[in-house]
């Protein structure tokens, strides 16, 4: 019994920090959410200053740039809603500890940028914003979330955009070959019971 126990404590231990997966910074100007399988241009202000046919311009241009392309992920595009849903998932303290260059609005930083949905014309892109209080100079606690919907015809040459790419290739997360690891343990103490 104290056995059954301790083990379960054990995988509750090991699985408990890995099921909440957040953010992963993996060099390379990206970040890389693992629960959703989505690689993101760390970035925030890389495509600022840009109409959003020139972000869009820019965006496919990094698909044909060995420094941006890999097996691992598809090709760049901007944000979808459905990605940009994910992306709301994340607590404050994983957007401003795995996105940089945020702009400074009165007193507040943020990070900001377009995201597209295909298909509607005229064509209406929309933007969504994460604003933190400025506490001292530095990024403080998420004040609040934006999402609004703009129409092409303004430029609106001060936001950034939202990219990024899908996984092609998924990995196996730690937590999950940890399970698969004490599962087979499981199977073989059984196993070893029923012969002895």
């Amino acid at each position: 019994m104290k056995k059954t126990l301790l083990m379960f404590l054990l995988v509750q231990l090991l699985t408990s920090g890995i099921a909440g997966a957040s953010l992963l910074d993996i060099g390379g100007g990206m970040i890389y959410d693992g629960t959703n399988e989505l690689y993101w241009i760390q970035d925030t202000s890389m495509f600022r200053s840009q109409t959003y046919y020139n972000q869009i311009t820019n965006i496919n241009n990094l698909n044909s740039d060995s420094a941006w392309t890999s097996e691992l992920w598809g090709d760049w595009h901007m944000a979808k809603l459905s990605d940009m849903e994910v992306l709301w998932s994340y607590s404050g303290d994983d957007i401003k500890s795995s996105f940089t260059n945020p702009h400074q609005s009165g007193s507040s930083w943020i990070f900001e940028g377009r995201y597209d949905e295909p298909g509607e014309w005229p064509k209406h892109t929309y933007f969504s914003f994460f604003s933190f209080y400025k506490v001292n100079g530095q990024i403080g606690d998420l004040s609040y979330i934006d999402i609004s919907e703009i129409e092409n015809s303004v430029a609106h040459r001060r936001l950034g955009a939202w990219v990024c790419a899908s996984s092609t290739s998924p990995v196996p997360e730690p937590g999950t070959m940890i399970l698969f690891g004490l599962g087979l343990l499981g199977f073989a103490k059984i196993f070893r019971n029923k012969l002895y």
